[in-house]
């Protein structure tokens, strides 16, 4: 079982779970310490609990309660992956679900819960507006109410619930350059994360993170029209926290790249994260990109050389490393060696005949965690050193993932997936 952290709030936990248990592999009962529903998103496992035996294939959800034992067999097919929501005992207390909801072991693949299950992993992917923890608040409410078969009805807001929200705006745009959260804003308005969700986009119509990624795209705006400032300044003064999210955003909202600005607003070339001189036309920053993005925009970057004290072994260590990736070595000669996809050497290597030069950095995109997660391991099995082992890295971005090695020259290569 593979288990990675998304999302960490005192509201929820949010986890992607990987298992590649398949019908060999001998089942075994554990038991739950709190609430969860775990939305399947691929492949299929059965499971015993006290409410029964269920199969669950993508679109069900496994539901969990304190002190409930359970046992997942892989009877028919081999692994599955699942997104949980872990959920705290006052989101619990506040979404007002009866005891025998939590305990009803599993709901068949619903529509309603199936579009917000898939909605939250656009979420987790980084693909939409949508905050994480508002899509997961969502989900639990939208459970409760299917499970117990009580429509949550819509509440008139008052004056007083009406200048909460303004108010709230307000403090989210002010501070729309900080680090903000669903559960920051709550506090702000004096209400529960889950009220507070609701009375928000009830009076304005759109959801907490969705108006502060917009406050920062409107800010980003009016910064990019001064010529003064790069790209990346934009991005990283209005609260993006990478470029690669910035620009992916911009997009989706505008149509149009902040490096490609209508007429009247356009940027000097040294400010396109992809001009950043004529032999790096396509360097972008290291983030993989959603799987709707086209070919050329999954390619590595145009062309880096570094300089290496020992070729061979350099070379060794880059082919183990990029291997996850889906980079191969291209080419090679005296003095040098080229990586990058098949026919396409995108990473130089040269034989340093002078000093050592200073380490650079570079982060390569990978497809998901798992290519991530070997890109680290073969770099420490060919003689690179750890400079962070894979896991969220949540002060560069929400679904930023990423591991770090010093390779045998000193230089720090990243690879991540966003």
């Amino acid at each position: 079982m593979d288990a990675t952290t998304l999302l960490t709030t005192p509201s929820m936990t949010v986890s992607e779970f990987r298992c590649d248990a398949g019908p060999d592999d001998a089942p075994f009962p554990e038991c739950r310490t709190g609430h969860s529903i775990a939305y399947v998103r691929a492949g299929s496992f059965g499971c015993h609990c006290r409410a029964g035996f269920f199969e669950l294939v993508a679109g069900s959800m496994l539901v969990g309660a304190p002190g409930e034992e359970y046992t997942c067999t892989h009877e028919h097919v081999s692994g599955d992956v699942c997104l949980s929501f872990f959920l705290s005992e006052g989101l619990v207390e506040t979404l007002g679900g009866r005891r025998e909801v939590w305990q009803v072991g599993a709901t068949p693949p619903l529509p309603e819960l199936m579009v917000l299950g898939e909605l939250a992993q656009t979420a987790a992917d980084g693909n939409s507006d949508l905050g994480l923890d508002e899509v997961g608040q969502i989900l639990a409410g939208r459970f409760v109410d299917v499970v117990s078969g009580k429509e949550r009805r819509p509440a008139t807001p008052t004056a007083r619930d009406r200048r909460r929200a303004v108010e709230a705006a307000l403090w989210i745009d002010d501070n729309s350059h900080a680090e903000l959260d669903l559960e920051q804003a709550a506090r702000q308005a004096g209400l529960s994360p889950f009220h507070f969700l609701r009375l928000f986009s009830s009076v304005l119509g759109v959801t907490p993170h969705q108006y502060l990624v917009r406050s920062r795209l409107r800010h980003a705006a009016r910064l990019l029209a001064d010529d003064a400032m790069a790209v990346t300044d934009v991005a990283y003064d209005v609260g993006f926290g990478d470029l690669s999210n910035f620009v992916r955003t911009f997009h989706r909202a505008a149509g149009v790249s902040p490096t490609k600005l209508p007429p009247g607003l356009e940027r000097d070339a040294q400010d396109s994260p992809r001009a950043a001189c004529p032999q790096l036309t396509r360097i972008v920053s290291g983030a993989c990109h959603s799987r709707h993005a086209s070919a050329m925009e999954m390619n590595m970057y145009d062309h880096i050389g570094l300089r290496v004290a020992d070729l061979d072994a350099a070379t060794r260590f880059y082919t183990a490393v990029l291997a996850p990736l889906g980079y191969v070595l291209c080419s090679s000669g005296d003095g040098y060696a080229g990586f990058g996809p098949k026919g396409e050497p995108a990473l130089w290597l040269h034989l340093n005949m002078g000093r050592k030069a200073d380490g650079a950095h570079i982060a390569f995109r990978a497809k998901d965690h798992d290519a991530v997660k070997a890109f680290h391991t073969e770099g420490l099995k060919n003689g690179g050193r750890d400079n962070g082992g894979a896991g969220p890295r949540k002060d560069y971005g929400p679904t930023y993932y990423a591991a770090f090695l010093i390779d045998l020259d000193g230089n720090n290569v990243e690879a991540v997936c966003v």
